[in-house]
């Protein structure tokens, strides 16, 4: 099955998960907010471009508003939250989600929950982003992200290992290497920003989803 190309497919093929209860002990949660929108040429997803800070191992890099939970919110009070602190936008509930994720935080110990969840948006309200957060927001078509053709692998240097992993070249400003942490660049320069990692995997996930 293709995929959806507008916000009443995607709403009609969201799958209702079981909700997942068990967490490993003293772990971190967070919530991701992946927002669609109608655009003139189909369905399009909200991505962001986190500002570029020393000593952030993810500078740069291509993401979902997201962030960590505070006590007593929901996910879904979380996701909305960390929206409107970062892009400025005041979304409605959420209808739907994607599969729980667990990882470690870059340099971390304790596990981290991410809850992806689904948002729905209408009209063009203006992005404003935090700059001490995010250095840019813009507007993607669903169906370039998840083009298998679209796909390719980069080289990854993590410490002493050099990985290639998949990724999805972006139109946009270059990543400049002086910009981001050494253990964080890629060995080529990249001419545009990449989708890749945790973004990629809940994007994937959402696609398995609403096929």
């Amino acid at each position: 099955m293709s995929p959806p190309g507008s916000i009443a497919e995607l709403t009609m093929r969201l799958v209702d998960l079981p909700r997942w209860r068990w967490t490993p002990p003293r772990s971190r949660h967070a919530a991701v907010a992946a927002i669609f929108r109608d655009g003139p040429s189909g369905l399009e997803l909200l991505l962001t471009r986190r500002a570029r800070r020393h000593g952030d191992p993810w500078s740069g890099h291509i993401s979902f508003p997201s962030g960590l939970a505070e006590p007593g919110e929901t996910r879904a009070q979380t996701a909305r939250r960390e929206v409107a602190e970062e892009v400025g936008l005041d979304l409605d509930a959420p209808i739907g989600r994607g599969p729980i994720l667990r990882a470690l935080t870059h340099g971390g110990r304790r596990p981290l929950v991410v809850h992806p969840l689904v948002f729905t948006l209408t009209g063009d309200p203006a992005l404003r982003c935090e700059p001490t957060e995010v250095a840019d927001a813009f507007w993607v078509l669903w169906t370039r992200v998840v083009d298998p053709a679209a796909r390719t692998t980069r080289p990854w240097k993590i410490g002493p290992l050099t990985l290639r992993l998949p990724g999805v070249p972006l139109p946009g400003e270059s990543l400049p290497e002086e910009s981001l942490p050494e253990e964080s660049l890629p060995e080529e320069s990249l001419p545009d920003p990449v989708l890749w990692g945790l973004t990629l995997r809940m994007i994937d996930d959402l696609d398995a989803m609403t096929r």
